[in-house]
């Protein structure tokens, strides 16, 4: 096991179709300290076959009531981020719980189901020739990142992983922009797929 479960770690578990993966969740601590510890054991952790990644998840309605003047009140739960540790989860299982955490959210684009479908598709293309996995989901974005041996990423793949973002998410930039942001995630191994 690449990392040390202590106290801090709740075993949990999570529905996915046809599944339910067994690890371990804990409170994130914030992102100057999820980020460096994250990093630190992500490759060790997906090398053998697991999932280690951050979901920041929006507070839900959790309660309401109605005031003595007709007004509905609505309670909200805590918005936060858990980190999980999913020891035995595959690449193709780990895209599952995008269905799981509700990845993209309705208000992040026009028909998520579809925007899902793609994004898993999208994925799973860049996965044949490297190690790759989500180290964040948040209810509009991905961030994925290049974790083992195999290929780099090309220019063509990261233009790929652009036009999906303006298409899908509706994100704007400049072309100089999305030039410095595609060779930045070639040097740097990584990219967003979403709004982020």
């Amino acid at each position: 096991m690449s990392l040390n479960i202590d106290e801090k770690w709740i075993p949990s578990s999570i529905a996915i179709p046809n599944r339910t993966l067994e690890g371990y969740r804990r409170e994130g601590a914030g992102i100057n300290e999820d980020y460096p510890f994250m990093t630190r054991h992500l490759k060790a952790v997906a090398s053998e076959g697991g999932v280690l990644f951050r979901h920041e998840h929006d507070s839900k309605v959790i309660g309401e009531s109605v005031d003595p003047f007709g007004n509905t009140n609505y309670q909200l739960g805590p918005t936060g981020t858990d980190i999980w540790y999913l020891p035995q989860c595959s690449f193709e299982d780990s895209l599952k719980l995008l269905d799981a955490f509700d990845f993209p959210e309705p208000d992040a684009c026009k028909d998520p189901g579809e925007v899902r479908r793609l994004s898993k598709s999208l994925l799973l293309d860049l996965s044949e020739t490297r190690l790759i996995a989500m180290l964040s989901i948040t209810s509009d974005s991905l961030y994925v990142e290049r974790v083992g041996p195999g290929a780099e990423f090309t220019t063509e793949e990261m233009t790929r992983v652009l036009d999906f973002n303006q298409t899908h998410f509706g994100t704007k930039h400049s072309k100089s922009f999305l030039r410095d942001l595609r060779k930045h995630y070639r040097q740097k191994g990584f990219f967003v797929l979403g709004k982020g």
